[in-house]
């Protein structure tokens, strides 16, 4: 599986959504706060929707928040959820004389500072909420409490077998990100059995932000008797994704019909992926988290699987008020993937991060829009819905699936762009479906308009021609002709640009500047391929000029010129098309020497225009200077690119 597959379970804590435990400190009784649903269950994220802390803040959490996130009187005195007792009442310190690392007044008699009790009331159920996730605050408790409690009737039955896994006892680096693994065994693999469900077991909230559950296809994959850093794969054969937890879920409750095959015909060695996020940088965290797996020996009617499809190209402009982007499975696809009578889908999320808005994910079906499989018209990560879907929706060969997700950055100074860091975005739907067997390849992913699964979408740079430059690259015949005919970043000359334009005209993969942008994602630790475009780009402002050659009239006035009064030095001016943006980072997967146009900046979008000669009254340059200028700032934009 591809690195970008992986890195769509890979998700990270925004500024917007923090829901650090470092808080509950920061108020009186924070660890303390119980559930209205339950008195007996703690509700850690006491200013947030979510009972366990990230996402959209509650009126507490706003308040907390316009407070510098520090209890001072004015928040004690105030009552956020205006139920007729103050903050400080609710959380043990009436008096409002409580400080940090002190113990509160009281510690008994606590309620929450942003639910408006008693919840029954018909005053308190038709509070307005903020955030626009639930309009009422009677939307929002009936969620709450269900939140916590994982039911899942069939794990009750007689024949249920359980397997716990958890990491031993492990110090969480003082980093902000971290990625472990843990391969294990199946208890037993002399026989067949179906799992049925999974539900988290979460040791340290402080840090845990999520949990992917693998399958590994080879039986002799090696067993880690403690966690490894695996950046965003297990590693090895453990490919298949078969279970997801993250904020907001309690576990899953696979379909009664079908289940995912362990044992003696299924899945030997299985393995966990953690996600641990420590945004203070704490030294002294340890987790042993893990998850409970549940197996039936009564095999039910079908294998199931789950399948990813969606986006991997997302470029969000900083302070963006709303930016769209599509990802499509299509016709082809489909009917390639899918076979005979079809599948089934059961279960299905959305999968965005912290700038995603809504999400929709589309069935077409011989041209015709057939119905949302998902719809999340108010998208929160941090509490994602889950579909399940009774009966299930059949899905055939040639249908189309079509993601749309929206996002808007509107406190976010820079461009956003696809991956697995903190200012990262996604744009995925996960399915759980059956049986397996018809469609045993789950992933179909695009970048831009390519489809990774469409041919007819991939401008002629196929499979076949993409191979070539993973193994054995630098003895290719196409490796030689350009590497002993350029040199690195040197002046363009006759026979190297020669020798790139017989490249291109021969290989659909460096014509294409989609397909050259995947190449160089996928090759971007290669020293072979990173050799192959230092050479190509010695010739890359001479070919981009004389594919975008510069006009210039004799003369134009003053105001039809991009150059000022006295300024000889605008003669060439730097521009970004619109919607592109300047930023202080570049993309992990960001190509930035397209042998086909703009210098290679696909990603960063940077282009430059020469301005037109201005008459010798504004003082600007003529033609000739216009030139070198033009090809010298382009020169420097190509190189800092390059080297960036």
């Amino acid at each position: 599986m591809s690195r970008s597959l992986l890195a769509a379970i890979l998700c990270l804590l925004a500024k917007d959504g923090d829901g650090y435990g470092i808080y509950q400190n920061r108020i009186p009784n924070g660890d303390s706060v119980p559930s209205p649903c339950n008195p007996n269950v703690i509700w850690r994220g006491v200013g947030h929707l979510n009972a366990q802390g990230g996402g959209i803040r509650n009126k507490f959490g706003l308040d907390f928040a316009a407070a510098g996130h520090t209890w001072t009187r004015e928040l004690c005195q105030k009552d956020s959820d205006e139920d007729g007792k103050t903050n400080g009442q609710e959380l043990g310190d009436p008096d409002c004389t409580w400080t940090p690392n002190s113990l509160p007044p009281l510690d008994t008699g606590l309620s929450h500072p942003a639910v408006c009790e008693p919840i029954d009331s018909e005053t308190c159920k038709s509070k307005a909420q903020e955030g626009g996730l639930y309009l009422k605050q009677e939307e929002w408790i009936a969620d709450a409490c269900k939140s916590g409690t994982f039911e899942c009737p069939a794990t009750n039955a007689a024949d249920v077998e359980r397997l716990t896994f958890q990491i031993p006892p492990t110090k969480v680096p003082n980093k902000v990100t971290s990625y472990m693994c843990q391969t294990f065994r199946v208890d037993d693999v002399s026989r067949d059995r179906h799992m049925i469900a999974t539900r988290a077991i979460i040791n340290n909230t402080n840090v845990m932000h999520h949990m992917v559950l693998f399958g590994c296809r080879d039986p002799n994959t090696p067993i880690f008797d403690v966690p490894y850093e695996c950046g965003m794969s297990p590693g090895y054969s453990c490919g298949s994704i078969l279970s997801v937890w993250t904020l907001g879920l309690d576990g899953e409750c696979f379909y009664d019909l079908s289940g995912i095959r362990v044992g003696l015909n299924g899945l030997k060695v299985l393995a966990m992926q953690y996600h641990w996020n420590n945004p203070t940088q704490e030294d002294n965290y340890m987790d042993s988290s893990g998850m409970e797996m549940y197996f039936t020996p009564n095999l039910r009617d079908y294998d199931s699987g789950v399948a990813m499809f969606g986006q991997e190209s997302i470029l969000i402009p900083p302070y963006s008020t709303g930016t769209d982007v599509t990802g499509e499975c299509t016709e082809t696809c489909m009917n390639t993937m899918v076979k005979g009578q079809g599948i089934n889908i059961t279960y299905a999320f959305n999968h965005m991060h912290y700038l995603g808005v809504s999400q929709s994910v589309e069935q077409h079906r011989n041209g015709q829009f057939l119905r949302n499989i998902t719809n999340d018209v108010v998208y929160n990560y941090d509490s994602p819905r889950t579909y399940q879907f009774e009966p299930p929706l059949e899905v055939l060969p040639g249908d189309r699936i079509v993601t749309k997700c929206h996002y808007k950055s509107p406190k976010r100074g820079i461009t956003t762009f696809y991956g697995d860091e903190t200012l990262d975005e996604m744009c995925y739907i996960f399915f759980t479906y059956y049986p397996f067997q018809n469609m045993p390849s789950p992933f179909c992913l695009a970048h831009d308009e390519w489809v990774y699964c469409d041919p007819a979408t991939r401008k002629g740079c196929q499979q076949d021609d993409i191979g070539k430059f993973f193994t054995g690259f630098n003895n290719t015949e196409l490796y030689q002709n350009i590497t002993t005919r350029c040199e690195h970043f040197s002046p363009c000359i006759t026979e190297c640009k020669e020798a790139i334009l017989t490249a291109r005209a021969s290989d659909p993969c460096l014509a294409d500047p989609a397909s050259w942008r995947i190449l160089s994602n996928s090759l971007a630790s290669s020293p072979d391929f990173n050799t192959f475009r230092a050479h190509l780009a010695s010739c890359q402002v001479e070919l981009y000029l004389e594919e975008h050659p510069t006009t210039s009239p004799a003369t134009k006035s003053p105001s039809e010129c991009e150059c000022s009064s006295g300024a000889t030095d605008n003669a060439a001016t730097s521009t970004l098309p619109s919607g592109a943006e300047t930023t202080s980072r570049a993309p992990d997967n960001a190509a930035t020497d397209n042998p086909t146009s703009n210098c290679g900046a696909a990603n960063n979008q940077a282009t430059t225009k020469a301005t037109c000669e201005c008459d010798d009254s504004s003082g600007a340059v003529g033609n000739e200077a216009n030139s070198l200028l033009a090809k010298f700032a382009v020169a420097l934009i190509c190189l800092v690119l390059l080297k960036g």
